[in-house]
């Protein structure tokens, strides 16, 4: 014989209906049970040790993961098998390192020292305050010295970040905005020369805010050419050092001076 059931049940926070339809007597036993053993479960007080238990990680979505994988489809990394693959993939979802916009990540070029500030600064999340700071100094120029290219105004941002808070001075920020490559007085700022290793390390170690380890450095000392480095950023690349950030080459050097 074949029943039609609708079952009503209350809890605290609303009630349930189930229509089950037509089902044969054996199915509709079945049915009870779990109905009855879900009404016990969902009245069971739950225990304060557990209502008061913390997750260890909790994780988000994200909305535009489509775009985020589309732009992490790198021409000159796809096929190939080098040791940083899985490195550049992470930095580009995380939007620390984005390649140059056109499917090209860039792996063999040098780093420049204002794509290097930049680096630093979207690490610690700051992408956005050197927009807003990049929009401020195109608003006071002229209208026939207004940048164009959103990279390079963009890049004015981050600078005029680095240099309110010490990783540059103001006069190298002046160097960046008025000079190229050619007829630089030396020692100037280019903001499109290559970084060196000692100057990304400092610059890091700033934008995250980090303490510089002063007194005897362990871990940096232990590199045959630390005596090589700026004396002033040794504390900064020793901060570096501790927190896994950056390493050596595997063979006992830093190569602070080197790009």
């Amino acid at each position: 014989m074949d029943f039609q059931i609708l079952i009503h049940f209350g809890v605290a926070e609303g009630e349930f209906w189930v229509y089950t339809g037509k089902i044969s007597s054996k199915l509709r036993k079945v049915l009870i049970s779990v109905v009855c053993i879900s009404i016990i479960s969902i009245n069971l007080p739950i225990p304060a040790s557990a209502a008061a238990e913390t997750a260890e990680a909790a994780f988000e979505g994200s909305d535009n993961a489509v775009v985020v994988l589309n732009n992490l489809d790198y021409n000159d990394v796809r096929n190939t098998n080098v040791w940083s693959k899985e490195a550049i993939y992470k930095t580009g979802a995380l939007d620390i390192i984005k390649g140059y916009g056109n499917r090209n990540f860039g792996r063999t070029n040098t780093l420049s020292k204002e794509e290097a500030i930049a680096i630093a600064y979207r690490a610690s999340g700051r992408e956005a305050d050197a927009q807003k700071a990049a929009e401020e100094l195109d608003n006071a120029r002229a209208r026939e010295d207004k940048k164009t290219n959103a990279i390079s105004m963009w890049s004015d941002g981050y600078l005029r970040l680095a240099a309110d808070e010490g990783l540059i001075s103001e006069e190298d920020f002046n160097d960046a905005l008025t000079q190229n490559t050619q007829g630089a007085a030396a020692g100037s700022f280019i903001r499109n020369a290559p970084a060196s290793r000692q100057e990304f390390a400092f610059w890091l170690a700033k934008t995250l805010s980090l303490e510089p380890v002063y007194g005897q450095q362990k871990i940096f000392n232990s590199f045959n050419d630390w005596r090589s480095a700026d004396p002033v950023k040794i504390p900064y690349i020793e901060a570096i050092l501790q927190n896994n950030i950056m390493n050596g080459d595997g063979n006992g050097y830093f190569r602070p001076t080197q790009s």
